[in-house]
């Protein structure tokens, strides 16, 4: 149905009195819900209205390419339909331009992406490159984290994957 029916008018209300983060938030639990009824369609419009309204909000971005990536299937209902590959890859690419500044977008495009949907170890090596050069942010505190350890390590066996062995040795080494 219309999504927009189905949205208490006060969401619409809050979001132009400055109330922007809250309705994301109560729109995100809405997809939630969608999703664990299996409404999958409905996301994707909640999912642009969230990053519309809170376009700092990663996990949404990391999530709602997720959703392309996965919950779409082809005609015969077995496998992700990679039509929708595309429109995640734009997704993660507004989300890196949004948040240029943390490491969780550009390892999430690499790694999905290009390594796991794609198999292009390369550009995903480039993408996991840039998260390497980033650190984090907490979500609670907005104060500045170290990326997680499991970022440099997946560069060295992307580096491995591409066939860059000195590399590799010299970033295990970095990561340990």
């Amino acid at each position: 149905g219309d999504i927009m029916v189905q949205l208490p008018g006060q969401f619409m209300v809050a979001t132009f009195t400055g109330f922007e983060q809250v309705v994301a938030g109560a729109l995100w639990i809405r997809a939630d819900d969608f999703f664990h009824h299996g409404q999958y369609e409905a996301i994707i419009p909640i999912v642009r209205m969230v990053t519309w309204l809170d376009p700092h909000n990663i996990d949404v971005y990391i999530t709602g390419a997720w959703h392309l990536d996965y919950n779409f299937v082809d005609e015969a209902n077995s496998l992700s339909d990679k039509r929708y590959i595309p429109a995640a890859i734009a997704l993660m690419h507004e989300g890196i331009k949004n948040n240029p500044d943390i490491w969780d977008l550009y390892f999430e495009l690499g790694w999905t992406h290009y390594s796991r949907k794609l198999n292009d170890n390369f550009t995903a090596l480039k993408w996991i490159s840039e998260a390497c050069k980033r650190d984090g942010i907490d979500p609670n505190t907005g104060q500045k984290v170290r990326r997680c350890d499991f970022v440099d390590r997946m560069k060295a066996h992307m580096l491995e994957k591409c066939g860059y062995f000195d590399e590799a040795i010299a970033q295990w080494h970095r990561a340990r």
